[in-house]
């Protein structure tokens, strides 16, 4: 058995499965929570930028509640119980408090009891309540299909799994010419979401495998098929985060990368469509 996912709180090592992320309002009242794992850490929202991803469907929805004062804290389930749990089964008494915030989160109902329910949201007692609580056990913001050309064992035709990136994100391309620092900042957010994205898809550990990124545009402007590689760069190295892929070393453990432009999708984004390779 694999040793428990951990992370330092308070100056001590606490399981992430005892721990949750709770997003504030600017006001400074608790909007919302989720897990940080499931009990069997079949879903694991290690990052900060998973969490978020948890709350909202787009980048650009993320980064306008930032901008709008939210903010996502990391605690123990222990705490959550103890000290911010009552405050969320009552309504923001704060005079000129943005009461849309929580009106602003995709989802919308929410009932919580003090263990996580199947999907990894804790629920809140007071249906007229209005902070909704999601959980990521729907791939939120992206789209995930695990394994789903997966043929049983013995058949030669390899497993493929798709998994879509939120719409909105912010691509990077050959004729960027960004600050060195806002095209790390692209590439963090890209790996990132492919690295939660996958994790969801359950995609298993692979030896070796092919990608073969699409870049589905917003719009149908003329683009070169080869404009996503930075993106797609970018993702792969997200899935080898997700602990997918050993290395993103080619061929050694990624045979190929393949980038395409396809059909266009609401602002725009990112599929992957990963391909066991045999070793």
């Amino acid at each position: 058995m694999s040793p428990a996912v951990s992370v330092e709180l308070g100056g001590r090592q606490v399981p992430l499965r005892d721990c949750d992320w709770v997003l504030w309002a600017p006001c400074g009242c608790p909007a919302g929570v989720t897990v940080a794992s499931t009990p069997d850490e079949g879903l694991v929202q290690d990052t900060e930028m998973a969490a978020w991803m948890a709350f909202y469907d787009d980048a650009d929805e993320i980064i306008r509640a930032q901008r709008r004062g939210e903010h996502l804290e990391l605690m123990t389930h222990e705490r959550w119980s103890a000290e911010v749990a009552d405050r969320m089964t009552g309504r923001c008494g704060h005079a000129g408090a943005d009461a849309g915030t929580t009106d602003r989160l995709a989802g919308g109902s929410r009932t919580t009891t003090q263990q996580p329910s199947a999907g990894g949201v804790r629920q809140a007692q007071d249906p007229a309540v209005a902070y909704p609580v999601r959980g990521g056990g729907h791939a939120p913001a992206g789209r995930a299909t695990a394994a789903a050309s997966a043929l049983p064992a013995g058949q030669a035709e390899p497993r493929t799994w798709t998994v879509a990136l939120p719409a909105g994100l912010q691509m990077l391309s050959l004729n960027d010419r960004l600050h060195w620092r806002e095209r790390n900042l692209r590439a963090q957010v890209i790996k990132d979401a492919a690295c939660v994205i996958t994790r969801q898809a359950r995609v298993p550990r692979l030896a070796r495998a092919s990608v073969a990124v699409e870049y589905q545009p917003p719009d149908r402007r003329r683009r070169d098929a080869d404009n996503p590689v930075a993106s797609a760069k970018a993702a792969v190295d997200g899935i080898v985060l997700a602990g997918v892929l050993e290395d993103d070393e080619c061929p050694r453990y990624v045979t190929g990368i393949r980038c395409t432009i396809g059909e266009t999708h609401p602002r725009g984004r990112l599929v992957l469509h990963i391909t066991e390779v045999a070793p």
